[in-house]
């Protein structure tokens, strides 16, 4: 497996993400579309995450995230969790900005992401900062992206760790039409979290539309780590239940 840099880097990024975030944004927006903007979709989600770990046992998460989509191509998300790891409260946080690149769609649908996340444990003083730019393909039944997770750590206000790692992910559906979608997935990040090279999930999830307004998602997540050169262990399973609203 090859190994991550640790390099002590004197800076908080934290002051920066949200700025450079914004100005992509911003960048995305005024290109391709100028200022002729409509809301084309919007999103507003609601759900709870019980998780076992071997190395930390039990826990669980709340959370809330939200999506607006603009002209039909590009998405601004959101969200918040905060839950407990045994005694330990935690708070995680994310924004990122999705842009579909419209030319040869459907046949080749790029998409290109930027992602803020925070991970916090405020009583042992630690901080996580992570900058996560992706490149996604997104057909209808299959799909992946590749990336960089850019992640910068503070332990009780020491300078941040600097750790460049690299993202990917796939997904496999087995059903997908506007009632319902089945399908598989495998990954070392998500929305809330961006974890090492050889610390990846597997998971089965599907999402269900109850009305034209609600849809339920449910995800079954198995955490693994190791690779083909050394053995590949489960060291985790949560599940995920979310009520989605639609407009």
């Amino acid at each position: 497996m090859p190994k991550t840099s640790n390099r002590v880097i004197p800076i908080h990024p934290h002051k920066h993400v949200y700025k450079i975030v914004l100005l992509l944004c911003l960048f995305f927006i005024k290109n391709a579309y100028g200022f002729d903007i409509s809301i084309t979709r919007a999103e507003l989600g609601f759900g709870i995450i019980p998780e076992y770990n071997r190395s930390f046992y039990y826990s669980w998460d709340i959370m809330t995230t939200g999506s607006v989509e603009f002209n039909k191509n590009f998405i601004l998300g959101s969200g918040v969790s905060m839950g407990q790891v045994e005694d330990i409260f935690d708070i995680n946080t994310y924004i990122n900005a999705e842009y579909g690149f419209p030319f040869f769609r459907p046949y080749v649908p790029m998409v290109l992401k930027i992602a803020y996340i925070y991970n916090g444990l405020p009583e042992y003083e630690t901080h996580i900062h992570t900058l996560l730019p992706t490149f996604s393909f997104k057909w209808r039944y299959f799909g992946g992206s590749i990336g960089s997770t850019l992640r910068f750590t503070t332990f009780d206000k020491n300078p941040a760790i600097f750790e460049p790692i690299i993202a990917y992910s796939a997904y496999l559906n087995f059903y997908n039409t506007d009632d319902a979608v089945i399908g598989i997935g495998l990954s070392n990040y998500d929305d809330f979290n961006a974890a090492n090279l050889g610390s990846y999930s597997f998971n089965l999830n599907n999402r269900i539309r109850i009305t034209n307004l609600i849809s339920l998602s449910n995800v079954v997540e198995i955490a693994m780590s190791g690779n083909v050169g050394h053995i590949v262990s489960v060291y985790g399973i949560s599940y995920g239940g979310m009520i989605i609203f639609k407009w």
